[in-house]
């Protein structure tokens, strides 16, 4: 969709702690908003998106036991005290730099993906007047929710700043229409979050008739409960099929997922 002739394009800042390039639904984002003839200013990490006219490339976390750590102490304390939840969110070097980054961008529109980058978007709209339209990839407070020590360490802060911050933001964008709902109930939205899915371009093939074997595709980020392991088991009760699983992972989980491959025989 192209602006209307009396529309004027829009700076539009799209925040991701992600690298940005990689990141699937992030560049369908941008491309989108490019393409209608907005200006695209990118902040994350790695690449800069060739469509950007601007890209702040941000400070990675630390990798391993200091970045656990450092997270446990900033998340923890939220479950027993929820206001400081935003100050010790800044206390990470990599949401320092994405609040700066926006601030002094000074944007009309922030774009921001998954629940931490909303304090930064939220200090661009009061220090600039920026709308901000929220992304939520994941229903954020139940993502990690299988492992405990997510739930005491973690859980907390993510529904803390949420709830503090959706009543602010301007628009609420989401995956599915069960997250969409759920985040609706949870945080009493008044508006329903606009439900964006996660789908490719549309591509028509010629018919190709299947043969044997079939081909299965598990095609996303492999991590745990994502169905992975029970697509493995159920390959094992499905002769003739052969399963591909495409997409990044641990090495932890590949070392995992290739033991229960193994024992499944398959």
């Amino acid at each position: 969709m192209k602006l209307g002739r009396h529309a004027r394009p829009q700076r539009i800042a799209v925040i991701a702690f992600s690298d940005l390039a990689q990141d699937s639904r992030v560049t369908r984002t941008i491309q989108a908003l490019s393409d209608a003839g907005h200006q695209i200013l990118a902040i994350g990490f790695g690449d800069a998106p060739r469509e950007a006219s601007v890209f702040v490339r941000l400070p990675r976390p630390a990798r391993g036991w200091p970045n656990r750590i450092g997270m446990a102490l900033r998340h923890a304390p939220a479950a027993v005290l929820p206001e400081l939840a935003s100050i010790l969110h800044d206390l990470a070097a990599t949401n320092r730099a994405a609040r700066r980054a926006l601030c002094d961008l000074q944007p009309d529109i922030v774009h921001a993906n998954d629940w931490p980058t909303l304090p930064a978007a939220l200090a661009a709209k009061a220090t600039c007047g920026a709308a901000v339209v929220y992304d939520s990839h994941e229903f954020a407070t139940e993502e990690h929710a299988h492992r405990r020590q997510w739930r005491l360490l973690m859980q907390s802060h993510v529904g803390v700043i949420e709830a503090r911050s959706l009543g602010r933001v301007d628009r609420v964008i989401t995956v599915s229409y069960g997250i969409a709902q759920a985040l609706a109930e949870r945080y009493r939205l008044t508006v329903v979050p606009i439900v964006i899915r996660n789908v490719p371009r549309y591509e028509p093939q010629p018919f190709r008739a299947m043969g044997k074997p079939r081909h299965l595709l598990f095609h996303g980020v492999l991590k745990d409960y994502r169905g992975n392991e029970a697509i493995v088991d159920a390959l094992a009760k499905l002769p003739g099929y052969v399963l591909t699983l495409r997409g990044d992972a641990t090495p932890t989980y590949l070392a995992k997922l290739d033991a229960r491959i193994r024992g499944n025989g398959v």
